[in-house]
C-alpha cells in the first residue's frame, strides 16, 4: 500500500465512522448495520451498563436500538489517531463526546467524555466497515430536574423503636446493614403496617446494585422493597378504607420507607385486604408480580378469548400471574421457559411448555397472537418471528425490546402500576381456584443480605420473603 492509498484509507475509515454515529443518532438501523461487519464484537461493558459483549451486526444494532429507541443522542467522534494495519485492516482511537437524553425519565442529560477503540476491516465489496469496539469514559456529567416535593416527612415516634435492613450503599449483598431505628407515625391518608413479610423483588437487587441509579437513583440509608404484607396497627387522618386488625397486602415505593422492617407506614391507598385462605406470609409474594402478570396480559396484548400466547419467564411469578389470568379469560396459553425450569410449571393451566432454547419447540407451537414477555432482550425479539402478522409483543423489562425494522408486529411496553380492585380480585380468584406462586425461602429479615445474595446467583425456583 502506497501512501496515496494508505491516505485514501484514512479518509474512507473516517467517513464511516461519522455514517455509524449519524445513522445511529437518526435511528436509521438498517443503514447502520451495513457499516458494521456480520461478525463484529461490540464491547461496552465497562461504560454502557452492560454484562456481556456483543457480537454481530445484527445483535449488535438490535442492543443498540433497543437501548436508545426512546432517547434523543447526539455521538461525535473527533481528533481521530488511525493506523493502517495492512491493505483490509486499521485501528483507530478517537476523542469521544455523547450526549443522552431520554424523555419523561428523572435523568434530564447525560453527557460523557472519553475514547472509541476500534477496528476496521475493507470487505470484499470494497468497502471498510467496523470490525471491533470499545467505549472506556473519563468522565460523565449527568444533570437531573430540581427534587420534586415528595410530600411531608414521615413522623418518628419519640420513643419506640423497630428493627430494619438498610442499604449504606451501592454495590453487593454486603452493603446491608441491620439497624434500630424509630417507629414510624402515620399521617393523613396513611396507615401503620406490622409487617408479616416482605418479598425480594428483582427490581431490589437492580436498585441495591447501581444498575437503574441513572434513573432511580436512592438516598442512603435506604430501606427498599415493594411488595408487603401484614396487620393494620394504625390509621391516619381520613382513612376510612381500612382499620386496625386488617390483614392486608400491598404494593409501595421499593425506593423509600419500603418493606424490609419491623413496622412500616405508607398510604392506605397502596393496600388491600387479604381473604380468608390466603396465610400472612404468602400473601407478601403477590402484590407486585401479580398486578405485572395482570396489566401485561390485559393492558399489553390485549388478549381476547381464543386467540394463542406465549408467556415468556413463565416460572417467574409475573409469567404465573400472566398465565392465570390468559387462561381465565379463555385465552390458550403456552409456557416459554429456559430448560432447567421446564420441571417447574406442573399444574399451570396450559396448552403446552416450551424450552425457550429449542427452536423446533417453539415453531411447532406457533403461530401466536401475542407474546407476554417477561425475558427481554435478543430473546424475546427473535420470538417475534413466531407471531402471526399484527400480533404484538408485549414486555414488562426495560429496555422494552423491540420486533425488527421490518416485522409487521408492534410492541406495547408494560409498566406496572397499583390496581386496587384488580388485584383483590386476583387474590379471591387466587384462594378459590387453588392457584400457586412458590416460596423458595423464608428468611429473618436480619437476613436480607443472604436474600440478595441468592436473588443474584439466580434458580431461586420461588419468590423469596424476609419475616421480621
Amino acid at each position: 500500500m502506497n501512501e496515496l492509498e494508505r491516505l485514501s484509507a484514512i479518509e474512507e475509515i473516517k467517513a464511516l465512522r461519522a455514517r455509524f454515529a449519524r445513522c445511529m443518532d437518526t435511528k436509521q438501523w438498517l443503514k447502520m448495520q451495513d457499516t458494521i461487519t456480520a461478525d463484529c464484537e461490540f464491547d461496552c461493558r465497562e461504560e454502557g451498563g452492560v454484562d456481556e459483549l456483543w457480537i454481530g451486526a445484527e445483535d449488535i444494532v438490535a442492543n443498540i436500538r433497543r437501548s436508545l429507541a426512546t432517547a434523543v443522542t447526539v455521538h461525535h467522534a473527533h481528533m481521530p489517531e488511525i493506523e493502517i494495519t495492512s491493505p483490509t485492516t486499521a485501528k483507530g482511537i478517537w476523542a469521544m463526546q455523547d450526549l443522552l437524553r431520554f424523555p419523561g425519565m428523572r435523568t434530564v442529560d447525560l453527557v460523557g467524555f472519553g475514547h472509541y477503540h476500534e477496528g476496521y476491516e475493507k470487505q470484499s465489496d470494497g468497502r471498510w466497515r467496523l470490525k471491533s469496539y470499545k467505549l472506556t469514559r473519563l468522565r460523565v456529567d449527568i444533570s437531573k430536574p430540581p427534587a420534586g416535593d415528595d410530600g411531608p416527612a414521615v413522623k418518628l415516634h419519640p420513643g419506640r423503636m423497630i428493627m430494619a435492613a438498610r442499604l449504606t450503599g451501592y454495590g453487593g449483598p454486603d452493603k446491608f446493614s441491620y439497624d434500630s431505628v424509630p417507629e414510624p407515625m402515620p399521617g393523613p391518608g396513611e396507615v401503620l403496617v406490622k409487617v408479616a413479610a416482605a418479598a425480594i423483588n428483582p427490581v431490589d437487587a437492580k436498585l441495591r446494585n447501581g444498575s437503574l441509579s441513572l434513573f432511580m437513583p436512592l438516598e442512603f440509608p435506604a430501606q427498599l422493597g415493594g411488595d408487603v404484607s401484614g396487620t393494620v396497627e394504625a390509621v391516619g387522618e381520613g382513612v376510612t378504607s381500612l382499620k386496625a386488625g386488617d390483614r392486608v397486602a400491598g404494593m409501595i415505593n421499593p425506593m423509600k420507607n419500603g418493606a424490609y422492617a419491623e413496622k412500616i407506614v405508607a398510604p392506605a391507598a397502596a393496600f388491600v385486604t387479604i381473604p380468608g385462605g390466603l396465610d400472612l406470609v404468602d400473601a407478601a409474594a403477590l402484590p407486585m408480580g401479580a398486578l405485572t402478570g395482570i396489566q401485561l396480559i390485559e393492558l399489553g396484548t390485549q388478549a381476547k378469548r381464543g386467540q394463542r400466547i406465549l408467556v415468556t419467564g413463565a416460572a417467574g411469578s409475573v409469567g404465573r400471574a400472566a398465565i392465570y389470568t390468559a387462561a381465565a379469560m379463555g385465552v390458550e396459553v403456552f409456557a416459554g421457559v429456559r430448560g432447567t425450569a421446564v420441571g417447574s410449571l406442573a399444574g399451570l393451566p396450559v396448552s403446552g411448555i416450551i424450552d425457550l432454547g429449542k427452536e423446533d419447540e417453539i415453531a411447532a407451537a406457533g403461530p401466536f397472537d401475542a407474546i407476554a414477555d417477561t425475558v427481554g432482550g435478543r430473546l424475546a425479539e427473535r420470538l417475534t418471528k413466531h407471531v402471526r402478522p399484527g400480533g404484538v409483543l408485549a414486555s414488562v423489562v426495560s429496555p422494552v425490546p423491540l420486533p425488527p425494522v421490518d416485522a409487521p408486529v408492534s410492541s406495547a411496553p408494560v409498566w406496572v402500576g397499583f390496581d386496587g380492585p384488580r388485584l383483590t380480585q386476583f387474590l379471591e380468584d387466587f384462594v378459590r381456584n387453588g392457584w400457586r406462586m412458590p416460596v423458595a425461602h423464608r428468611l429473618k429479615l436480619a437476613g436480607a443480605a443472604k436474600g440478595h445474595a441468592l436473588m443474584d446467583a439466580g434458580g431461586v425456583g420461588g419468590k423469596i420473603l424476609l419475616v421480621p
